[in-house]
Parts: C-alpha cells; sequence; structure tokens
C-alpha cells in the first residue's frame, strides 16, 4: 500500500506555523481554557483520572453526542481520535480493492487518498457553479454502476459554502440506495451556517444507509468554532434490520 502525497496538510505542515498571517485557516483563532470553560468545570478536569477511558468514548460524551438525533442511540456513538482516524475507520472497513467511489470535488482530500491506496477507483464529480455549486443529479445518477460502494459528499462544501437542499440528499441518498453504497457526507460546518438555519443532516433522513462524516464545532451550548487543541472525533453506527447507518464526526472533547 502506497498512500499519495496529501497535498493541504503537507503544505499546512510545512507553512501554517512560518506566517503571520495564515489566510487557509478555517478555523478560529486559537482560544484557552479559560475561555471554554467555567471555573468548576475546570475544577472537574483537573480532578480527573489519567487512567484508560472506555475504548468506545465516554459515556457522557456518547449520550450528549446521541441526543442531537433523532434515530441515534449512545451506543451506536464511538469516539475516535479526530475526523482523520474516522475517515480511515470508514474508508478501510466499507471499501474493498475494486469498489469504486463517487467522490464530491471540492471535497477534503484525505478520502479520496485513502481509497486509492487501497485500491479503489475514485470518480470525481465536481459542484457547477451554473447550479448554485450543486451537484448535477443526472450526472451521478449516470456515474453509479453496480461497482459503487460509496458516494462521498462535502455539506455544508467547503470552500464554496454550498448546502444542499434536503430534496437533493433524499436524490442523493436514493440514486446511492439503488446499488446498495454508503453515503459519507462531510458536515464539518453544519451549524455554522450565516443565516442561523442549522441545514439537513445525512443521519435524520431515516433513509437506509447514509454514512455521514461531520464536525461539530458549533453544537451543544457555544456555537463557536471548535479549537484544534480540543477535536476528537466521533462514529455512530445503527443497524437495525439490514438498514446500515454509520456517522463521524469531529468534537470538542
Amino acid at each position: 500500500m502506497k498512500f499519495e502525497t496529501f497535498v493541504l496538510e503537507r503544505e499546512q505542515s510545512l507553512w501554517e506555523n512560518e506566517v503571520q498571517y495564515n489566510l487557509s485557516e478555517s478555523g478560529v483563532h486559537p482560544g484557552t481554557i479559560n475561555d471554554l470553560f467555567d471555573q468548576d468545570e475546570i475544577n472537574e478536569i483537573l480532578n480527573t483520572e489519567l487512567t484508560y477511558s472506555p475504548t468506545q468514548g465516554s459515556p457522557a460524551l456518547r449520550d450528549a453526542i446521541s441526543s442531537i438525533y433523532d434515530n441515534v442511540a449512545a451506543a451506536d456513538v464511538l469516539v475516535t481520535n479526530g475526523s482523520a482516524e474516522a475517515n480511515l475507520v470508514a474508508i478501510l472497513t466499507l471499501l474493498s480493492a475494486g469498489d469504486e467511489l463517487i467522490y464530491m470535488v471540492p471535497n477534503y482530500l484525505q478520502i479520496r487518498g485513502i481509497a486509492r491506496a487501497i485500491g479503489v477507483e475514485v470518480k470525481e464529480i465536481a459542484l457547477q457553479e451554473e447550479l448554485n455549486w450543486k451537484l448535477d443529479l443526472d450526472e451521478l445518477a449516470s456515474m453509479v454502476t453496480e461497482k459503487t460502494k460509496m458516494i462521498a459528499v462535502c455539506h455544508p462544501n467547503n470552500p464554496t459554502g454550498s448546502v444542499l437542499p434536503k430534496e437533493q440528499i433524499d436524490a442523493i441518498i436514493n440514486i446511492a440506495e439503488k446499488v446498495g453504497a454508503y453515503v459519507l457526507a462531510d458536515e464539518v460546518y453544519r451549524g455554522a451556517e450565516l443565516n442561523d438555519e442549522e441545514c439537513a443532516s445525512f443521519i435524520n433522513t431515516g433513509l437506509r444507509k447514509p454514512l455521514s462524516i461531520a464536525v461539530f464545532p458549533k453544537h451543544m451550548d457555544f456555537r463557536v468554532c471548535v479549537w484544534a487543541g480540543l477535536l476528537a472525533a466521533m462514529t455512530i453506527c445503527t443497524v437495525p434490520g439490514q438498514s446500515r447507518i454509520i456517522r463521524l464526526f469531529a468534537w470538542a472533547a
């Protein structure tokens, strides 16, 4: 197995700590523990035992995450070390050499790179400017074959800011379901909409196999982008009968 260079992260590794102004940053200026927590919460953190935590993540965190959605139980939640690990788990678990991945661009390049490294054929579909940076659903439908095992989208999209309407989300999942494919939806920026109207999530569609990756910097009681030093990640997997729903998050841990 050979991984191609992850150009975005490579450039960041080389330069992000060498410049005064980083125009490529998609988060916010780093904060402090005092900015985020009150003194009682800080004291609780300082008195936390430094031991091995539950492999799936702490029960309190899993319960809090599951409460955001209508159809997710705490038992379905798996906390991982950042969204990069969550992406890795999703690709290595669900795809094999010879499978097809339909990959929206622009998107997070790690997904494409891991898939190619294990022998998956990656077929790219670009957002269309003339469609207000939405997918051409006819083009998507024409690309799906019996070998298609996953469709990867980024919603809300980075960097275009495009948000998929609910009817297009349903259409994408319906296209995937015709061949039994998963939909991998990167929802990193869900909750950061400028109009304060949170867009629809693939996890709440009620359809059979949405696999959704999302970063959750804004949910719960603080609606600010999560600071990089606080990132963990989470996977949700529910299997009611033959239905499988998997959701991956980055989370403020």
